[in-house]
C-alpha cells in the first residue's frame, strides 16, 4: 500500500471489458509483453456502492474527451473521496469498452460480504487486441 493513497481493486462487469484494460496497459509498455494473461471471474457483494454515469462528468469535473487517457488524478480523488465517505465500491463507466468497471475498496468491504474468485481462464490479450482492433 502506498502511503495517503487508497487502496483500490479494479475489476470489469464484463470479460472484455477486462481485457480490453489489459490491452491497453500491456500495449504501452516496450517490449509489449505477449504472454497469456489469467482473467479471474469473482463473485462479490457490497453494502454502499455510488454509481457514476457519463451524465455525472460534469458535475464531477471530469473531462469526457480525455477520460480515455491515463490522467487519473481527478478519477482517483473522486475514489479516494468516496471511500472516506464509507462506500465499498464504485460502479463506473469504462474507458475502453461499453462495459461498466467495479472499484472496489478493500480496507470499506466487510469481511462477511462476499469475495471469492469463481474461475480463472488463461487469454490471449494480443489475439483478441488484433480480433477486435481494441488499443
Amino acid at each position: 500500500m502506498i502511503p495517503n493513497r487508497t487502496s483500490a481493486l479494479y475489476t470489469s462487469t464484463s470479460k472484455d471489458g477486462a481485457i480490453a484494460e489489459i490491452a491497453f496497459h500491456l500495449s504501452l509498455m516496450v517490449p509489449q509483453p505477449s504472454r497469456l494473461v489469467k482473467l479471474h471471474e469473482i463473485e462479490v457483494a457490497t453494502l454502499k456502492t455510488l454509481k457514476i454515469s457519463k451524465e455525472d462528468f460534469i458535475a464531477l469535473d471530469i473531462d469526457e474527451q480525455r477520460f480515455s487517457q491515463r490522467d487519473y488524478g481527478r478519477t482517483q480523488e473522486i475514489g479516494a473521496a468516496a471511500a472516506h465517505m464509507g462506500f465499498d465500491g464504485l460502479l463506473v463507466p469504462s474507458a475502453r469498452t461499453s462495459a461498466e468497471n467495479l472499484v472496489l475498496f478493500p480496507d470499506n468491504h466487510h469481511i462477511d460480504l462476499k469475495l471469492s474468485v469463481i474461475r480463472s481462464i488463461e487469454t490471449d490479450w494480443v489475439l483478441w487486441r488484433d480480433r477486435t482492433g481494441q488499443k
